[in-house]
């Protein structure tokens, strides 16, 4: 199983792609560090990541998008995550 430190080395050698994302009539460029796209409103083994109002049977796909976090803002987002609460993160993006 990887792990967290692991993950985090391997983000800051790969730079941010860039991403347009088009959805609920809006469109927004950003450029990721991270995109999953799921279709349940939990995902992320361990990490048990949630998108707000996501259900399986809404026949729509979720995502989350990662911009590149500074390390205090990554703690925090982990943290949180870690201790199930979701908080909005500058950066993370939950569509």
């Amino acid at each position: 199983m990887p792990s967290p430190a692991g993950g985090a080395r391997a983000v800051r050698r790969h730079g941010p792609f860039p991403c347009t994302l088009e959805f609920d009539g809006r469109t927004e460029s950003l450029k990721l560090v991270h995109l999953s796209v799921s279709n349940a409103p939990v995902f992320g083994g361990l990490l048990g990541m949630r998108v707000p109002g996501a259900d399986i049977t809404d026949a729509r796909l979720d995502l989350v998008a990662i911009e590149r976090l500074s390390p205090a803002a990554l703690v925090v987002a982990v943290g949180q995550t870690l201790l199930g609460r979701h908080h909005a993160v500058r950066g993370v993006h939950a569509v």
